[in-house]
């Protein structure tokens, strides 16, 4: 029945339909309807269809002849299938490669990919180890890719907190800086990776026009609209990127980004891209005090985890009920996500311990866990002030704040003593940046 569909499909009009009916109907290997399917797979991902073009790349792997293609195939396979949030298949599927001819490359690219999908899966701590090891695997096999994974690795041990902690953040820095040099002229990436290495190892005074650099690159970098092209930058350049414009006091770049990266995730039809872009993105959102906003970002990840059986990412949810003024769900959460996180082996910063007493308050307790995550010297500072001060303010919280605190200064003023009483717009933002925040230069 397939081979006589396959007859009657005009492949002009539909091509793909045409070729899934030919994989259908073929009794064993054909290098020819394998090509098809890739091409339909590549057709089906310009669509934003990343789970038809995972299944196509599946069944093209399966009617490959040659092991070496296939395993190659395999790869690709599970490489979109961790892109459409399919994390189990994608791991399913890395058994697969693993089982085809020996190859150093392709070994390196597994053991990247798996340490990819621990992130996803919130196992931050694991994923920036295992992506710190497939770095050191890439050096002597792809320079370039090795860069890109140690930005990954980066990122992923400031998500997870792992400050002194070995394949943690300082650890990764270290290595990062001593990885192959970045090629003249650098990309994008290169710049990036090395300011930000810079900054987690030598302080902000030095990284600080590496730092303004570097994010003058990401926001002028017009990636293609393809998860290949923008495979660093959506969500690793993206989320570094946030950092830096954090670190650098400079809230519309911050806002743009995470914007971006939704949109990309929602045209490109990749949801694990996308959950992590709705939490970035509310976390501007939230800290200006568009609190439904944020809400309605914070729900559509609930809503994808449910539907694809995977975690929500959801660490801006326990902010935003704290922000609120809602004490019993914030304390819930917090103290869900610290079991949580402690069960993953990547403790919270900062998080009490089962002995220590419950505080007063929720918002207490959020300025300490709520945003440990993502806990780093560029990222936690601001962000657990930030959410010190909306709940210090209460029902003020949501009064619009119009520009976001220097991390030294914010930290500074909610460290040395009791939070404001007043609405956190009262006495936050400051007059000015910190006095070493470098100038920002015009765009080149």
């Amino acid at each position: 029945m397939h081979r006589a569909l396959a007859e009657v499909t005009d492949p002009r009009d539909d091509p793909d339909r045409r070729a899934w009916h030919r994989a259908q109907a073929a009794a064993g290997p054909d290098e020819d309807v394998a090509e098809e399917l890739e091409r339909s797979a590549g057709r089906a991902h310009a669509r934003g269809g990343l789970a038809a073009a995972a299944a196509f790349l599946e069944r093209a792997a399966l009617l490959t002849p040659g092991p070496v293609r296939r395993a190659q195939r395999l790869l690709a396979a599970a490489r979109t299938k961790h892109a459409a949030r399919a994390l189990d298949a994608a791991l399913g599927l890395l058994v697969a490669v693993e089982a085809g001819p020996p190859d150093a490359l392709r070994t390196a690219e597994v053991e990247h990919l798996r340490s990819q999908i621990a992130v996803r899966q919130r196992r931050s701590s694991d994923g920036a180890r295992l992506l710190l090891s497939a770095a050191r695997s890439l050096e002597p096999l792809d320079a370039a890719l090795a860069r890109e994974t140690y930005l990954e690795a980066l990122a992923a041990a400031v998500w997870a907190g792992d400050l002194g902690l070995p394949g943690g953040v300082r650890e990764a820095a270290e290595a990062a800086r001593a990885a192959p040099p970045a090629p003249d002229p650098p990309r994008v990436v290169d710049v990036v990776l090395d300011a930000f290495a810079l900054r987690l190892t030598e302080g902000f005074a030095a990284a600080g026009p590496a730092l303004t650099r570097a994010l003058e690159l990401v926001l002028a970098l017009d990636a293609a609209p393809d998860l290949e092209a923008g495979r660093w930058l959506w969500p690793t350049g993206a989320s570094a990127g946030q950092m830096i414009a954090q670190e650098l006091w400079d809230a519309e770049p911050w806002h743009a980004l995470t914007a971006h990266l939704a949109q990309f995730a929602r045209d490109t039809g990749a949801l694990v891209l996308l959950q992590f872009g709705l939490i970035f993105l509310a976390v501007p959102h939230l800290l200006a005090g568009e609190l439904a906003t944020a809400a309605r970002l914070i729900e559509e990840d609930r809503l994808i985890a449910e539907a694809t059986g995977n975690p929500p990412v959801a660490y801006t949810a326990m902010t935003l009920a704290a922000w609120r003024g809602q004490e019993a769900p914030a304390t819930e959460l917090i103290e869900a996500t610290v079991q949580e996180a402690t069960a993953r082996g990547s403790k919270p910063a900062s998080a009490p311990s089962s002995a220590t007493a419950r505080p007063p308050n929720a918002c207490t307790r959020s300025r300490s866990t709520a945003w440990a995550g993502p806990a780093s010297a560029l990222s936690s500072p601001a962000l657990t002030c930030s959410t010190a001060s909306g709940c210090a303010g209460n029902a003020a919280a949501a009064t619009r704040v119009p520009s976001f605190a220097p991390p030294t200064r914010c930290w500074t003023r909610w460290a040395s003593g009791p939070s404001p009483s007043g609405p956190a717009a009262s006495w936050w933002p400051p007059a000015s940046p910190p006095a070493s925040a470098p100038p920002r230069p015009a765009a080149s």
